[in-house]
């Protein structure tokens, strides 16, 4: 059998030039079925088209898209597919026949920003990037700090854990590299949401010896 199909995009035309892929998996309605083996990944055409062979049963058909993608991951779809001698037919969740497959790409319309703060202010000569991963379902993305010490990230709504790496600061605050935790932030539907970094410079120390267990005394002369 081959199933074919569409990916379309809020235009309602086929998307062109993206570079996705398309699968498809075991289906399962067992609660563990985020497990199941996946069977095809075919590419995506540059005209938004897809194909791949498959036998007789249903799948979960779905999309990897790339990371910085400015669309939204569609969620995964079941088919069915039949055989009737040569003839492929395809069905979707409703057992309606279907002459394709096909989604529908929704553009990343909601906006998370904000500012790396020192004591309550904006600070600058900050080098580094900051990471949104969706919690709630499907996404990832990326954005640089910049000189002002503000980001910004464009998403698809939902949930989302913010998290960042500060690759240098050219003022040496001894600032942490990594915050002690991500932030998780609701993305809205086309709608701008502030949230800042409130940063801490490492100023505590921790101090001590390595001894010796049966004699208590320090190790000297030895690589640790």
């Amino acid at each position: 059998a081959k199933v074919s199909g569409t990916v379309y995009g809020p235009s309602g035309a086929p998307v062109s030039n993206l570079d996705a892929w398309v699968y498809a998996r075991e289906y399962s309605t067992a609660e563990d079925d985020g497990y199941t083996e996946v069977l095809a990944e075919v590419p995506l055409s540059s005209k938004g088209t897809f194909s791949f062979p498959s036998v007789a049963g249903q799948y979960l058909v779905g999309i990897w898209m790339p990371p910085g993608s400015s669309y939204g991951y569609p969620a995964e779809k079941v088919y069915s597919v039949e055989l009737n001698g040569k003839e492929t037919i395809l069905k979707d969740e409703n057992g309606s026949v279907i002459k394709q497959a096909s989604f529908s790409l929704a553009e990343n319309d909601s906006v998370i920003n904000g500012t790396f703060k020192l004591k309550g202010q904006a600070i600058t000569g900050l080098s580094g990037e900051v990471y949104a991963i969706r919690v709630d379902g499907d996404g990832w993305q990326s954005a640089i700090i910049e000189d002002d010490g503000t980001y910004s990230l464009t998403l698809a709504e939902g949930n989302w854990a913010l998290d960042y790496y500060i690759e240098s600061d050219s003022l040496n605050r001894n600032i942490p590299p990594y915050p002690s935790k991500p932030m998780v932030v609701k993305a809205t539907d086309s709608t701008s949401t502030t949230s800042d970094f409130d940063l801490q410079t490492a100023s505590a120390s921790i101090a001590g010896k390595v001894l010796y267990d049966a004699t208590k005394s320090a190790i000297t002369d030895s690589s640790l």
